[in-house]
């Protein structure tokens, strides 16, 4: 049976998830311009296969946390957001979607389709077992953390997997690929550390590191949305630069 905090989850997760993905996209299609910089097909056939994605990703990061010994948290909080980012880039750098224009939005859809059921599921499974994520017991404050990481999770999957994109567009995948882990290597030892704060400090000191986090999500996306996009779009009015051919 559907409980009132199921659907209070599932707006906090597909909201921001959709929300993100059309403020940023509509910019680049119709009416806003004359031809569009992506197809709309494509996007949400990307964005499908990423909530299927997502739903893999929570499973993999719950089987890692239940067979790693809580000692070993760094190496979880390293560990998952490079797994996640190297299958990001498998997907992204197909041969078909390589030094394309549209790669970069359809990394966007991608990350908005993770984004959207690894967050639910996260922040579901906090809620049924909190003592997995340091909460004492389920209460007003700790719902709200709960969802603050929600929404937290969204802005990175989401503007990680479109900086992998416009890196797969412009040729330089790896170095795209370091940045966007960069921020969610970040994140990532935020948001263990506010679980290992909420469990030993209490949940006043959890929240404090979890606002913390709330800068790394939004200089992330922010990167995308001012700095990458625009870009981008500047340069292939001009023309991408050709991959350098190698020479024996």
């Amino acid at each position: 049976m559907v409980e009132a905090i199921d659907i209070i989850l599932a707006i906090a997760s597909f909201g921001p998830a959709i929300g993100l993905m059309y403020f940023t996209l509509r910019d680049y299609t119709h009416p806003r311009v004359e031809k569009p910089f992506f197809d709309d097909r494509k996007v949400f056939a990307l964005l499908t296969l990423g909530i299927v994605i997502g739903m893999i990703f929570f499973f993999v990061d719950t089987v890692m946390r239940a067979a790693i010994a809580i000692e070993s948290i760094l190496l979880i909080a390293v560990a998952i957001p490079l797994l996640q980012n190297l299958i990001k880039l498998s997907v992204l750098n197909w041969p078909r979607f390589q030094r394309r224009v549209d790669t970069a939005f359809y990394g966007l859809a991608f990350g908005s389709g993770i984004a959207s059921t690894y967050a639910f599921s996260q922040m579901e499974y906090a809620v049924r077992v909190p003592g997995q994520f340091g909460f004492v017991s389920v209460n007003a404050l700790s719902i709200s953390i709960i969802v603050m990481l929600g929404v937290q999770s969204v802005l990175i999957q989401t503007s990680t997997a479109a900086m992998i994109g416009v890196g797969c567009t412009r040729g330089e995948q790896w170095a795209y690929f370091a940045n966007a882990t960069m921020y969610a290597l970040v994140y990532s030892l935020l948001m263990y550390g506010s679980a290992f704060a909420a469990k030993y400090l209490g949940e006043i000191m959890a929240l404090a590191i979890i606002l913390s986090a709330w800068a790394v999500c939004a200089l992330s996306y922010l990167r995308i949305h001012r700095i990458d996009y625009p870009k981008l779009i500047v340069d292939a009015k001009r023309g991408l630069k050709k991959p350098k051919k190698k020479t024996l």
